[in-house]
């Protein structure tokens, strides 16, 4: 400390006078000494600041004063306001604000990187202050690590107005000049280029020194790293190039390196036009993905596209793949579990709820701030969503409150504010990881009059309880990642959770009306209804899934980057083009690493493109499972012919979803392949026993079974199994008997070579006025009774008629289901012996959407009969 401090601060003690009482000094900035003092009338400690006698130097104090009046005005949640200005004896200027608990941004950087996710939460609370200055017409000029505060998991901005005061107060040199402890203008090394050269500024100068932080914080040096001198830095802004971020840091994406890039243009008009430009972007990338082109993102190579009609080519455009790793609540268990060893072993479940900050200057809003915190508090006990952790009131608030809340092994803080914009008041919270003092969500802000709040808080309220039941259940938990970006009621909930209980047992017809309700119950629970839309699609509906996709999108930013990479694969699924699915599938992995529902569904995408190791790999190591994905697993080991391995993880499903139609059908298929004959029969007799209709899931089972046993050289087992469907097929109500009906009983027959009976049954689908009903599905049914006829017109030596139907089912190529007619020509080319050309359609069929997933593809009717047929083996091969 020199000597000069004591008559300083007995200068400035005098100025301020019996107000204050000064406490200490800190460590000083470039333009300021930096004091500490005591507000005695409110008992609050403020932070003074004097001017260095270097700036003062032709610097009018009067006009200073007035220069910072409109930074004075400004007042946002991530803005350091200021409180007073004044001067002491010696003419030098001096200015309080909050004492901020925390530390600086630049006692935070210690050369080492920052993870993404801790560099993004401060870098959009930046964002967030200029965007709020700019808009009242305050540049900052000098954005810097130090001026950085990080407080309760947030970061604040401090020195606003200051920079620009200090050279608008100048008497001599009007421009300001450099001087060696900063700059009037700024600090040298984060200036921009036209800063430094003193030309006229705007808030692109703020964005070029957000981007120099930015770069710091993400690789752990300064871009022009080594510079000693400020002309050494000036030289740098003006003619150097940084070395691209995404050649630092090969974890990021390229997008947001691209975007920090942007951000550092040397020419302002390159850069973003202010801050509300770069936090729409940034937010965009984090939250929702729909960066436009003509900003940072470019738009993925789609090889494919051509094969993606309409709406999925819209969703394309709007989900850029932008896969920006966030510390969300899947990371934050994982730390919770790795913490177990800290001072008080962190719980999740237990959660300490922190003081709601009234922000504003209306003490009446003080009643909700507290009405907040215990109501938070009495619904998560009330609910038993949480264990709530009390303390003395003496700490709730701030630092000292995460600190507490971390000793006494809170897994969850809940903080917030109450701010002020007219006659309307916005009500938010943070939901912070007290061991790391990152916030895992934000909740709000919900908006309400001033004059009576309570609805505004009792929203709140309720989305922090849905919020936290939802990162507290590790299934839901899981469902939604935290880069959906969700935040429900938790009546909403509780309705999605009952949805998803069902749709984890495939009882999506069930499980819809949860999700729909739950949409209805918060509208702004958009996940819902992109579950919905994918319970549509499960069940074939694809009409229905298409038209809540088509409203989904139209909502555009509201719905996150992985909201709209899923709705992308279920359109891309409805349109059986499984590149593209697999493709949408790894996007919403690499959005959501962390989550095991996004890396099932890549696993099961894989699936569908014959990659049967690389699914069952990964579907193997998830831990969560229900019957569908127990389903895929022994699906991939039938893929595999690991068929020894297939029957024993049937049996395993089978102690979990016993009596479930999709256990069934996996036995099925697994004794049948495993050639247990004895287990095979049992299984029969008992689904001959249960109330069976078509639609039942009896008649599926026992197809697969006679296939299965059929294609491992059991013919005798296969026709007894066949003789069972038609018993059920024979004792099937007059009220059952439909087109489809009619279909699936010729189809039995036709393999037990009734053929005269088979086209009985074709013929029946039209018999008295019966007729196809024009609709997608019907398509499907009109393409197999087709198929049928050929095929029965094939083996019984009518050529022409089989000609024929293959003429039509070439026609039903540019139909909803190319596939099934490629495939039921594929069936009538085998039974002409045309076995090339069968092989050859078959291959055309897989291409365009028949899938191993959808049908046990080595097993088809007529298709067995290749069966040791090299190029007919070499179809259903895994590809990896």
């Amino acid at each position: 400390m020199s000597s000069t401090t004591p008559s300083l601060r007995q200068q400035l003690q005098e100025a301020l006078g019996s107000a204050y009482t000064i406490e200490r000094e800190l460590a000083g900035g470039g333009m300021s000494r930096v004091f500490v003092a005591e507000e005695m009338r409110f008992g609050r400690r403020v932070v003074v600041k004097v001017l260095t006698p270097e700036l003062v130097v032709g610097l009018s104090a009067e006009r200073f004063e007035r220069e910072i009046r409109l930074a004075a005005q400004l007042q946002q949640a991530n803005i350091v306001p200021l409180f007073g200005a004044g001067e002491v004896d010696a003419g030098i200027p001096y200015y309080t604000m909050p004492f901020v608990e925390g530390e600086s941004l630049r006692h935070r950087l210690d050369g080492r990187p920052f993870h993404p996710a801790d560099a993004v939460a401060i870098l959009r609370d930046v964002a967030r202050a200029l965007e709020y200055a700019h808009a009242h017409g305050v540049v900052h000029r000098d954005i810097k690590p130090e001026n950085v505060l990080l407080s309760g998991g947030t970061a604040v901005v401090t020195d606003f107005g200051i920079a620009k005061a200090l050279s608008a107060s100048k008497t001599q040199a009007p421009g300001g000049t450099l001087t060696v402890v900063g700059t009037s203008l700024g600090t040298p090394a984060y200036m921009a280029p036209e800063q430094a050269v003193g030309d006229e500024v705007d808030a692109r100068a703020d964005i070029y020194a957000w981007g120099i932080m930015a770069y710091e914080m993400l690789t752990g040096a300064h871009p022009f790293a080594g510079k000693q001198t400020a002309q050494q830095y000036i030289t740098a802004h003006l003619a150097e190039a940084p070395k691209p971020l995404g050649e630092m840091r090969t974890d990021m994406h390229p997008d947001f390196s691209a975007l920090v890039m942007k951000t550092l243009e040397k020419d302002p008009s390159k850069r973003f036009t202010g801050a509300t430009d770069l936090l729409a972007s940034l937010n965009r990338i984090v939250m929702t993905g729909t960066t436009t082109p003509n900003q940072i993102v470019s738009q993925p190579r789609r090889e494919k596209s051509a094969l993606i009609p309409g709406k999925a080519q819209r969703i394309i455009a709007v989900a850029a793949l932008v896969t920006l790793v966030l510390g969300g609540v899947g990371a934050f268990a994982a730390r919770q579990r790795a913490d177990s060893g800290s001072e008080s072993s962190a719980t999740p479940r237990r959660v300490f709820v922190g003081e709601f900050r009234n922000r504003t200057s209306d003490p009446s809003l003080n009643n909700v701030a507290a009405l907040l915190q215990d109501g938070i508090s009495r619904r998560l006990t009330e609910t038993s969503v949480a264990e709530i952790l009390a303390s003395d009131d003496s700490v709730t608030k701030g630092a000292a409150a995460i600190a507490k809340a971390k000793a006494i092994g809170a897994g969850i803080f809940v903080g917030g504010s109450l701010l002020r914009d007219g006659e309307t008041v916005q009500l938010s919270a943070d939901l912070i990881d007290p061991a790391s003092g990152r916030i895992l969500r934000s909740v709000g802000p919900v908006s309400g009059p001033a004059s009576d709040p309570s609805r505004a808080a009792g929203e709140l309220r309720e989305r922090v309880l849905g919020t936290i039941a939802l990162m507290l259940d590790t299934a839901m938990n899981d469902a939604i990642p935290a880069v959906a970006v969700q935040t429900p009621t938790y009546a909403a909930f509780r309705q999605f959770a009952a949805g998803e209980t069902k749709a984890s047992q495939a009882q999506y017809q069930q499980a819809l009306p949860d999700y729909l309700a739950a949409y209805k119950l918060d509208s702004t629970f958009t996940f819902a209804a992109v579950r919905a839309a994918r319970a549509y699609y499960n069940r074939g509906q694809c009409d229905l899934a298409d038209s809540l996709a088509d409203a989904l999108i139209a909502l555009g930013d509201r719905l996150s980057q992985y909201e709209h990479a899923t709705l992308g694969r279920n359109i891309a699924r409805c349109r059986r083009d499984w590149v593209a699915s697999y493709e949408y599938a790894k996007r919403m992995r690499d959005i959501a690493p962390q989550s095991a529902d996004a890396q099932m569904i890549a696993a099961v995408s894989a699936l569908y493109l014959s990659r049967a190791r690389e699914g069952l790999d990964v579907l193997l190591r998830r831990s969560h499972a229900g019957v569908a994905q127990d389903t895929y697993i022994a699906t991939a080991y039938h893929m595999l012919g690991l068929h020894a391995e297939e029957k024993g993880f049937a049996l395993e499903m089978d102690k979990k979803f016993s009596g479930n139609a999709a256990t069934n059908y996996t036995k099925a298929a697994a004794f049948a392949s495993a050639g247990d004959t004895v287990a095979l029969n049992q299984l029969i007799e008992e689904l001959r026993a249960l109330p069976a209709g078509t639609g039942s899931g009896v008649v599926n089972t026992l197809d697969i079974a006679a296939a299965e046993t059929k294609r491992h050289n059991l013919p005798i087992h296969a026709r007894r199994i066949r003789a069972v469907e038609l018993e059920i097929f024979n004792s099937a109500p007059a009220a059952q008997r439909t087109a489809e009906y009619w279909w699936s009983r010729g189809e039995v027959e036709y393999v037990l070579g009734r053929y005269s009976d088979a086209s009985a049954s074709v013929d029946s689908s039209t018999v008295m006025g019966m007729k196809v009903p024009k609709s997608p599905s019907s398509t499907r049914v009109t393409i197999g009774l087709a198929g049928l006829r050929g095929r029965i017109a094939a083996r019984t030596g009518k050529t022409r008629e089989a000609e024929a139907a293959l003429r039509f089912l070439a026609e039903q190529s540019s139909s909803a289901f190319p596939s099934e007619a490629k495939r039921a020509a594929a069936q009538i080319l085998v039974g002409l012996g045309r076995k090339d050309e069968a092989v050859r359609m078959m291959r055309e069929a897989m291409a365009a959407g028949l899938s191993p997933v959808d049908s046990y593809l080595d097993a088809i009717v007529d298709m067995v009969d290749l069966t040791g047929y090299p190029p007919y083996e070499e179809l259903f091969k895994p590809r990896g």
